[in-house]
């Protein structure tokens, strides 16, 4: 994970520093509209993190790897790895953005 926190902060630096040099206070719009966006999201993820944690400790490994399938194949007939996948594309990624569909 640390590879790409790099590439991300590289990136968010180079956009700041756009538009910075682009005046207008574009920055401080743009991370006053992130910020907007962390405090929506940020119970969201904190609630699925405990979720997902107490899943992991609660349920038997075995029983987690029938009903999603094993990591790096595809899930056995019956499986629900590739509704999970389906279910997962057809979020939106942009909070409050819910005009199209992402995925592969």
């Amino acid at each position: 994970m640390l590879i790409p926190t790099i590439i991300l902060g590289v990136l968010a630096f180079v956009l700041m520093l756009v538009g910075y040099c682009r005046g207008e206070a574009q920055h401080v719009e743009g991370l006053k509209s992130g910020f907007v966006m962390l405090v929506e999201i940020l119970p969201l993820l904190l609630f699925a993190f405990v979720v997902a944690g107490m899943v992991q400790v609660l349920l038997p490994h075995e029983a987690i790897a029938r009903w999603v399938g094993t990591p790096f194949r595809v899930s056995p007939p019956g499986g629900r790895g590739r509704e999970l996948q389906s279910l997962d594309c057809s979020l939106p990624v942009v909070p409050g953005h819910t005009g199209r569909k992402v995925g592969f």
